[in-house]
């Protein structure tokens, strides 16, 4: 079969109902980036200085490199429509989305990225928790979020 041929047999695939998900995805990815956005203006009023953004290490992205006088603080930052009050009274805080893959992904690619670009600075994983439901952005920054007892808390 032609290279043509098998393109144009996938069209319908990439037609048909997945518009709905697409659209999903990019208001995901939306709200993602207003997250981001916040955390870093966060970050900076805390005195931290924003080195990197999305910072992809093979097949994996760091959100935020940030660094003060002692550390290198990676940040994965986790962003809700909903408010912080909403959150916990569902019991669906935004930094349970971090589970034993996830935290696995982020100490390695975090390891990965100091180890070429940062030598001598504490490393530590943060995670910013952005609640974006109420009037004003609520903002929970949980510090040294993802150790290696992350997942011996996340075994199966």
């Amino acid at each position: 079969m032609r290279l043509i041929e098998r393109i144009v047999g996938l069209l319908p695939f990439f037609f048909s109902k997945d518009k709905k998900k697409i659209k999903e995805k990019t208001q995901r990815r939306s709200i993602g980036d207003i997250g981001e956005d916040i955390a870093c203006r966060s970050l900076s009023e805390q005195g931290y200085v924003i080195r990197d953004r999305n910072a992809r290490i093979s097949h994996k992205e760091l959100d935020i490199i940030a660094e003060d006088d002692e550390h290198v603080v990676i940040v994965e930052v986790k962003t809700l429509s909903l408010t912080r009050r909403q959150a916990e009274q569902e019991r669906h805080r935004a930094s349970e989305q971090i589970d034993r893959e996830k935290a696995k992904n982020l100490l390695s690619a975090a390891k990965a990225y100091t180890s070429r670009n940062y030598n001598g600075k504490i490393t530590r994983i943060d995670v910013i928790e952005v609640y974006l439901g109420g009037s004003e952005p609520e903002i929970v920054h949980i510090e040294n979020a993802v150790t290696k007892a992350t997942l011996n808390r996340h075994r199966r």
